[in-house]
């Protein structure tokens, strides 16, 4: 089937109908919706910002939360500063997502129209070891704390505290940041058998 192409101006397809394949090997599918585009965004090219409000605001976490709100707060013509502890800007999106369902490109691309909006990305920056949060209330005129929730809460079952037995997420992480895919070329959560 044909992926829908979108309803007239200010229209966008949906993201599954930008798919060449499922996620279960099958061809692209006919798009149930189309979304309305809101505002200039990274698909229609417009402009990005009011001018300057003079005002900074440090954004910490890089997950949906921190980048929706980056990026809001850019488009309203503030200063903005986005804190990540890991690596990898993005979050839960980054590594909490396996590739199949949300490819890097697509975040890669999101995060790049982020700094092209002028928000300032400071990667291995863990507010509570390089920074304090007080530290940032007296930069900064405001400050957005974004962290997630990134701990997991298990079952009470037998053999949850064994060697080997990760969290989804931990184990998701593992894969997405620590390159588990390599296995068995690299120590990996992951063992044969």
């Amino acid at each position: 089937m044909a992926a829908h192409n979108g309803g007239g101006p200010g229209i966008a397809p949906c993201a599954a109908c930008s798919l060449e394949e499922t996620a279960s090997g099958g061809r692209g599918m006919e798009c149930p919706a189309s979304v309305p585009l809101q505002g200039p965004g990274p698909l229609d090219g417009g402009d990005h910002g009011i001018g300057s409000t003079g005002k900074r605001v440090a954004v910490v976490g890089s997950g949906p939360g921190g980048l929706t709100c980056a990026a809001d707060l850019a488009r309203l013509g503030h200063e903005v500063v986005l804190f990540e502890a890991l690596h990898l800007p993005g979050g839960v999106l980054a590594y909490g997502i396996p590739e199949f369902r949300l490819p890097r490109e697509i975040l890669r691309r999101e995060v790049d129209y982020i700094r092209s909006l002028g928000v300032e990305v400071r990667l291995d920056s863990v507010v509570s070891r390089l920074y304090q949060v007080k530290e940032l209330q007296e930069e900064f005129d405001a400050v957005f704390l974004a962290i997630g929730a990134g701990g997991p809460i298990f079952l009470d079952i037998p053999g949850k505290d064994l060697n080997g037995v990760y969290s989804a997420n931990e184990y998701l992480t593992r894969i997405n940041l620590m390159e588990a895919h390599q296995f068995p070329r690299k120590d990996t959560p992951v063992i044969q058998g």
